[in-house]
């Protein structure tokens, strides 16, 4: 009976650790956010029509603007 007891109590050891593993990351893996110096660059999203551009760039500062024809 001892050997059964022993037995048990690591196949739970093993089991709650494996169980922390899968649900908790290392917080040492976290990215962290790099925040740059500001500018006059947004990065947005947009829709035209039933087109959704998941990013897109706004230069406020260009003194051109560019168009395409050819949206994939």
């Amino acid at each position: 009976k001892l050997d059964n007891s022993i037995t048990l109590n690591h196949a739970i050891k093993v089991y709650q650790g494996t169980q922390i593993r899968q649900n908790w990351p290392n917080p040492f893996e976290i990215d962290f956010l790099d925040i740059k110096e500001s500018n006059d660059i947004a990065t947005i999203s947009c829709r035209i029509g039933d087109l959704i551009i998941p990013y897109a760039i706004l230069d406020t500062g260009a003194n051109d603007s560019l168009y395409t024809d050819n949206i994939p």
